[in-house]
């Protein structure tokens, strides 16, 4: 892996972090605190200095700035502590759930050890790595099982890791609807039952081609899906029953061409499907687009 910059030029700093503050030959200024809730520190005779959304060498900056009022050529340090305010989520079968403050720069290695570690149930194929609303192409089974170090990037703030179960039911809805992402469910779902659960359709959505990927990534099936047809000739084929670990990917209209539609999809699926590597929807995606083919049981080649 590259070598990675040095916290003070990578973290900003938030609320509950807490630093301590030094200026050297006069001690009367030293202090640690924790930053307050609106942002702010106080250092002695100097008032209140805003903290957050600073790195240290800005905030240290701005005080030996206002130090050059009382004290000639003051020399401050800034040292962060903790970072309090730099949290993460981690759902799913781990053996304590919930937040997980990174009070110091963390990878997910050590993330995943905060957490307790996976339940007895975990499915690290299915397992997913959010970061904001984008899926970051982590493969846990690689990390986990098979020691690729590769995949073991540093946390940033916010982010969110769902570590699936061998339990769940969970699909995955991309493309043009209201909030992609992975979903669950109790009992049967289908494809007109899973697009509510994404957020519906956005307003280029092309209802009539959507893609659907079945069978996982150990023999991955192609279904082109009409759903539109569902609703206005009543055609209920298309209305597909959807399993665990089924992606369904909603184009935006005017691709016109089947390359174009195969490229938007493909990097749509790049964080699920192919991780590090390419992915290539071959001919017989083609040929289905194209109307040449049947949808049924068509192979997927995935260029690891």
């Amino acid at each position: 892996m590259s070598s990675l910059p040095a916290e003070r030029e990578v973290f900003t700093l938030g609320p509950e972090d807490v630093i301590s503050i030094s200026v050297y030959d006069n001690e009367e200024f030293n202090t640690t605190q924790a930053v307050r809730p609106d942002g702010y520190v106080a250092v002695l005779s100097l008032g209140d200095i805003k903290a957050e959304g600073r790195t240290i060498d800005e905030l240290r900056q701005e005080i030996e700035q206002r130090l050059t009022k009382v004290i000639r050529r003051p020399k401050a340090n800034v040292v962060v502590n903790e970072y309090n305010s730099r949290r993460m989520l981690v759902l799913g079968a781990v053996a304590k759930p919930g937040v997980v403050k990174l009070s110091s720069r963390k990878n997910l290695l050590e993330a995943m050890s905060d957490a307790g570690g996976f339940g007895p149930d975990a499915d690290l194929q299915r397992s997913v790595l959010f970061r904001g609303d984008q899926l970051v192409p982590i493969n846990f089974d690689k990390l986990f099982k098979h020691g690729d170090i590769s995949q073991n990037i540093y946390i940033e703030k916010n982010d969110a890791i769902f570590i699936a179960s061998r339990n769940d039911n969970r699909v995955y809805v991309l493309g043009e609807v209201g909030s992609a992402g992975a979903y669950t469910w109790i009992g049967g779902l289908t494809l007109l039952e899973a697009i509510p659960l994404a957020g519906g359709y956005k307003r280029d959505a092309e209802a009539s081609q959507i893609l659907i990927i079945k069978g996982g990534l150990a023999d991955p099936k192609l279904l082109l899906v009409d759903a539109k047809s569902v609703l206005e000739e009543g055609r209920l084929d298309q209305n597909v029953a959807l399993d665990s670990g089924d992606i369904v990917y909603v184009p935006k209209t005017g691709l016109a061409t089947v390359e174009r539609y195969l490229d938007f999809a493909a990097k749509a699926l790049q964080p699920i499907l192919g991780l590090e590597s390419t992915i290539v929807l071959g001919q017989g995606a083609i040929d289905v687009l194209s109307g040449r083919r049947s949808s049924v049981d068509v192979n997927i080649p995935i260029n690891p």
